[in-house]
Parts: C-alpha cells; structure tokens; sequence
C-alpha cells in the first residue's frame, strides 16, 4: 500500500457504525476511537496504536465493541 502508519490502525465503517454513539459508549468504559477525517469521516475510524499498548488494551477495546454491537 502507499501509506502507512506505524502509529494508526484505520478500519473501514463497514457496519455502518455512528461513531459519535460508539464513542460516548467507549468513553464510559475509558476508551475512545478517532472518525475519519475529511471524505473518510463516518466511513472508517482509527485506533491509536501509539504510546505502546499492551494486549490487554486491545482486548478491552475488542470486547467493548462487541458489546456495542450487539445493544
């Protein structure tokens, strides 16, 4: 691919998600994710993987998305 990120994830909005509701669920539990920015807005959203998180960190993250999605 021409761009990469050591620092970003950036997972296309498949599902359609509204990111502003799936933030403010993040935030409850301590988390928060990044929308697209410009024409990408709403159509993906980024993970930082910047400042070395560790697996529990993103298994935290995994489990609080499927719990997202299935409210």
């Amino acid at each position: 691919p021409p761009y990469r990120s050591k620092t970003v994830v950036v997972v296309k909005n498949s599902l359609a998600w509204n990111i502003n509701d799936l933030n403010k669920f993040l935030l409850l539990r301590g988390m928060s994710i990044a929308n697209g920015c410009g024409k990408l807005k709403n159509l993906t959203y980024c993970v930082s993987v910047m400042g070395e998180p560790q697996m529990p960190d993103l298994e935290n993250l995994e489990q609080a998305l499927e719990l997202f999605m299935t409210r």
